[in-house]
């Protein structure tokens, strides 16, 4: 599967030492982050980039290619300006979306989540905004005559459908772990390669306990 290269860089996770380039530009990738976040909210993921026209749109990537580059030249004056472009960029799109009449996402229950392969998962409260989400997608300019369409790879679902996906075999023991452990991460189906998993959900646990609470309570009071 082909995977499809994010529009921004995201920020890199905070370890010290680091230069000081890397610590400018995680800051800047910080705020870029929110401004692309607060964009998709009000727009959804990617949505504007195919309703707009070509000029629009490549100058948008071009920009984002700006980033990126900006990045792995370690300048710091270069990574300014394209991050500010890239800033720039996302109010273009939102002033175009005013100039043609393109309504922000409406009020309905809905999740978008852009995925590996460059599509976008949909994930709706109910099977009425699931509908809603499809009307709208339909019609996304208010203009009568328009030749404007939402051409995005999406796919919907709603909760009670992944609620059916959960009840399968395999997903039963992923959401007993997650029951389990607060923390766990599903990675993928396969779980690890080539390894045999000999952790058994059905019957209680038979490992020794770590932390006893009735032991503990001896040291409470010190």
């Amino acid at each position: 599967m082909i995977k499809k290269k994010q529009i921004i860089p995201s920020p890199a996770e905070v370890k010290f030492p680091m230069s000081d380039f890397d610590v400018h530009a995680n800051s800047l990738l910080v705020n870029l982050i929110e401004v692309k976040d607060k964009h998709e909210q009000k727009f959804g993921v990617g949505r504007l980039l195919t309703l707009v026209d070509n000029e629009l749109r490549e100058k948008f990537w071009l920009q984002s290619q700006r980033v990126w580059v900006g990045q792995q030249s370690k300048d710091i004056e270069k990574f300014d300006r394209a991050v500010q472009g890239m800033i720039r960029a996302f109010g273009f799109l939102e002033d175009w979306a005013l100039i043609y009449g393109v309504d922000p996402m409406p009020d309905i229950s809905v999740f978008e989540h852009q995925m590996g392969d460059g599509s976008v998962m949909v994930v709706a409260k109910s099977e009425m905004d699931a509908k809603m989400f499809e009307q709208f997608r339909v019609k996304p300019t208010r203009f009568v005559d328009s030749s404007i369409k939402d051409t995005r790879d999406c796919h919907v679902w709603t909760m009670a459908e992944i609620e059916e996906l959960l009840k399968s075999p395999v997903l039963k023991d992923v959401v007993e772990a997650k029951r389990m452990y607060g923390h766990a991460k599903l990675v993928n189906l396969t779980g690890f390669d080539d390894i045999q998993s000999d952790l058994d959900f059905s019957e209680p646990s038979q490992l020794p306990v770590l932390f006893n609470t009735k032991h503990a309570e001896r040291f409470k009071d010190g």
